[in-house]
């Protein structure tokens, strides 16, 4: 093995690590919570990432917000988020989804 093929594979685990940190809810509402998760949409058709699907923001530290790009698959985004089953409730407000997160808990912490 070179330099850089050991390089390129330690970038690859770095990647890796990063997104798997960023993904773990530490009380504060990140996109990485998100960004992942995959939704069934168009009719069974197409199995896209939200992050394909829609912007997502974080208005405050305990409050995500999905706005779909097509408006009319927000029910399908919404029934993405719950059929992964990673506790997050998401209602939708109009055209938009939003995920409110409560304050962490001891037992949350633990986790």
């Amino acid at each position: 093995m070179d330099e850089a093929s050991i390089r390129s594979k330690m970038n690859q685990v770095i990647s890796m690590m990063t997104s798997d940190l960023g993904s773990l809810r530490t009380g504060r509402a990140t996109p990485a919570l998100v960004d992942d998760l995959s939704v069934v949409v168009y009719g069974g058709q197409q199995k896209l990432k939200i992050k394909e699907l829609a912007s997502i923001s974080t208005p405050d530290h305990q409050t995500l917000v999905i706005d779909p790009w097509d408006k009319s698959i927000i029910g399908e985004i919404r029934q993405g988020i719950l059929a992964a089953n990673v506790g997050m409730n998401p209602s939708v407000d109009g055209q938009i989804i939003r995920i409110s997160f409560p304050p962490m808990t001891t037992e949350d912490r633990e986790k």
